[in-house]
């Protein structure tokens, strides 16, 4: 059986209160750790950058299966000629 999946796009400040606000209706999902933007100021931002992406999202998202699917696409984009973007 295959469980429902959930997308979303939110800044790196809005993390922590989607991870409380969500955190039952995670709890057990796989989750993406996507990075913060390389120009983010936010405090989970600094955080991520300092402590890693994946330790800054597990304390966000407690109970979650996080993978890093996503973090290929900057790389991806390089090998394909297509232009940078958020």
């Amino acid at each position: 059986m295959y469980g429902a999946k959930a997308y979303s796009v939110a800044s790196a400040n809005a993390l922590p209160q989607l991870g409380r606000d969500l955190q039952e209706a995670l709890r057990g999902k796989i989750v993406d750790a996507c990075n913060p933007s390389s120009g983010g100021d936010s405090a989970p931002a600094r955080e991520a950058h300092v402590k890693g992406v994946g330790q800054t999202s597990a304390k966000i998202l407690p109970g979650t299966r996080l993978v890093r699917a996503f973090t290929t696409a900057p790389e991806l984009r390089r090998l394909l000629g297509l232009p940078e973007g958020n």
